[in-house]
Order: structure tokens, then C-alpha cells, then sequence
């Protein structure tokens, strides 16, 4: 299964799978917070309003505990996104690039 980490800064990323699913991680002035949507993005979807659109369906907030990795938080993103979890991942920044300018 492929997916993209899309990098804003040194604490704020997002992990996208080729299916779509999306899981925003930011630092909220005390600590990492994983943002897991439920709903996931389409091809039709316009770049300028992926987060509105996103934002109408369920979410689901994790804090994280300081001290935690970036590669524990992507893991635990993964493996959220999808069930079951695959044999192996591959990191593709071409999957889903229509939108990364709208991150």
C-alpha cells in the first residue's frame, strides 16, 4: 500500500494513503495531535476545500504524550487508515499531488 507524508514544518505533516484516507498531525502548543478523518479524499473533490469538506464528516483527535516519535505517530496513522494492515508500505510522493498545493 502507498501513501505520502505532506511536510508544512517541522511539527505539522499530514500522512495520505492511495486510497484516499487522511490523517493531519500538528502540535497544538503543548503537544502532537493526530486529526484521523473518516472521510477520505476523492478526484472530484476541489483542491481549495479539501479541509472544509473533510471537516463536515467524523474526526477523531489523539493526543500524544511528549516524547513520542515522528515514525510512531505516521505508524499509528497507517495502520488507523487501514485494516487490515497491509504486508508492506511504500512511500510515494506522487499519490494524491493535485492537492498538495492546497495543504
Amino acid at each position: 500500500m502507498k501513501y505520502r507524508i505532506n511536510q508544512h514544518d517541522e511539527m505539522e505533516f499530514d500522512v495520505i494513503v492511495e486510497d484516499g484516507g487522511v490523517v493531519s498531525v500538528y502540535h497544538n502548543d503543548e503537544n502532537q495531535v493526530s486529526t484521523y478523518y473518516q472521510d477520505r479524499l476523492t478526484e472530484d473533490m476541489n483542491p481549495d476545500e479539501i479541509w472544509e469538506t473533510l471537516g463536515e464528516g467524523k474526526a477523531y483527535i489523539k493526543d500524544w504524550p511528549e516524547g513520542t516519535t515522528r515514525e510512531e505517530i505516521i505508524k499509528d496513522a497507517l495502520n488507523w487508515l487501514v485494516l487490515p494492515e497491509p504486508e508492506s508500505w511504500e512511500l510515494d510522493e506522487t499519490i494524491w499531488s493535485k492537492f498538495e498545493l492546497s495543504w
